[in-house]
């Protein structure tokens, strides 16, 4: 193969694969009531794996939080959340992709409720 050949393939492959990239993105959730029983647990879970875009999701963790994967190109927080206000739960965002933000979430608007500082 020429250079030119083997340069066109490459940027060929490097424009498909940029193409196929995800916006993949996790957050951890708290639950008020929290999430009791096992029963409970995989309820949510299964409702959560129904929503077009969630990867994964682990619930509840020893933290009593609910770990959310989902491809937000298919999905949103706010969908998310409100799948959980459906189920009876008010919903708390603990951390965004890592970010450990620590503020509230209204799970029927998505809207951010800071907290004040004193």
């Amino acid at each position: 193969m020429t250079h030119k050949t083997i340069l066109i393939a490459a940027t060929a492959l490097l424009c498909s694969t940029a193409a196929l990239a995800k916006d993949i993105k996790e957050m951890a959730v708290k639950t008020s009531p929290s999430v009791e029983t096992v029963e409970q647990g995989q309820a949510l879970t299964n409702a959560l794996r129904a929503i077009p875009g969630v990867k994964k999701v682990k619930a509840p963790t020893v933290e009593m939080t609910v770990n959310v994967k989902y491809d937000a190109d298919k999905t949103s927080k706010s969908a998310i959340l409100k799948a959980m206000s459906k189920m009876g739960y008010k919903t708390y965002v603990v951390s965004e992709d890592g970010e450990g933000s620590k503020h509230k979430v209204d799970a029927t608007t998505g809207a951010t409720q800071r907290k004040s500082k004193k």
